[in-house]
């Protein structure tokens, strides 16, 4: 009779071999042009991928998370309210809005916006102007804020997140790593969960306009006609709020009036949607028909017309 001896560590070891060659096989599976990469399961804890995810990196729009984490913590703790008003100054304006040439809601210069309304501006358009003025409201300076900031994340699990602003714009030792926030990642996946939810619920998604549809017309000087027919080349959807579907307002910008000729297609302006005070897309608009150039009266007519308006300016 023959036995066959099996020893559990020999077992083991032949277990430990085959996973020591599968490892590698394993890793190659996927590849990432991404200089940092961090995948984890929130339920398990375990780690599926990472790829320099402990080395400094700008943190960009995280910084503006950061931000809103400050502003919704101060209106939880009642040192805030969504009714408070806060005064566009001309840094936030300067740096943050129109003339930034950056992501902005266009807050206009010492206008009163409310906490509500910049918060739309910073989650929906990624307004650096909004971060600015809630930043200057809550703590008198962005660099009074950026401190505040950085005791915050040090309290949420954020040791090696440093922030200088409350835009993410680019800033000597502002950095952050791929595996922040790993502390809480179970309550940020639960509260992610909980947020798409409250979005699929509080918003729906509407056509204001048709393709091709005429949405307005601009002036134009010096055509045949006195004015061009405008359309966007797409839908024009937008994602109202159910419960404030009355705050919709939407404006046509060129800047006008536009010379003859006017090629069909051509572009002429664009469509500004609003949501309260927040400007929440901006379309481009075409020319839905050709102009040519009017007669000599037509033009002398419209010269005239544009040195009077001109004298009223």
């Amino acid at each position: 009779m023959r036995f066959r001896l099996f020893h559990p560590f020999a077992g083991l070891f032949g277990l430990g071999f085959l996973l020591a060659a599968l490892v590698p096989a394993n890793a190659q599976l996927f590849e990432t042009k991404a200089t940092q990469a961090f995948m984890i399961d929130a339920e398990t804890g375990t780690v599926l991928f990472s790829k320099d995810a402990d080395q400094p990196i700008p943190p960009a729009s995280m910084a503006k998370l950061m931000t809103m984490e400050m502003v919704f913590n101060a209106i939880k703790s009642k040192r805030m309210s969504l009714d408070d008003t806060f005064v566009v100054s001309e840094n936030a304006w300067r740096k943050g809005g129109a003339p930034s040439g950056t992501s902005t809601m266009f807050a206009k210069l010492k206008s009163a916006i409310r906490v509500e309304d910049l918060i739309q501006g910073v989650t929906i358009q990624a307004a650096n102007d909004g971060c600015m003025v809630l930043a200057e409201g809550m703590a008198g300076s962005e660099e009074n804020f950026a401190a505040q900031m950085n005791d915050r994340a040090r309290q949420i699990g954020l040791p090696k997140s440093t922030f200088v602003n409350s835009t993410g714009l680019p800033a000597d030792g502002q950095q952050t790593t791929a595996m922040s926030g790993l502390a809480n990642d179970r309550e940020r996946a639960e509260e992610a969960r909980k947020l798409l939810e409250w979005g699929v619920r509080s918003f729906e998604k509407t056509e204001i306009f048709a393709s091709n549809e005429v949405v307005g017309e601009a002036q134009v000087f010096g055509g045949a006609k006195s004015s061009v027919a405008l359309k966007a080349k797409a839908p024009i959807d937008v994602l109202l709020p159910i419960a404030n579907r009355d705050k919709l307002t939407a404006r046509i910008v060129y800047q006008g009036p536009v010379s003859a000729p006017v090629e069909e297609g051509q572009p002429v302006g664009a469509l500004r949607v609003w949501i309260g005070d927040t400007l929440s897309q901006e379309t481009p608009l075409f020319a839905a028909e050709s102009v040519g150039v009017g007669t000599l009266p037509q033009r002398a007519f419209d010269a005239a017309r544009e040195l009077a308006v001109g004298w009223l300016r």
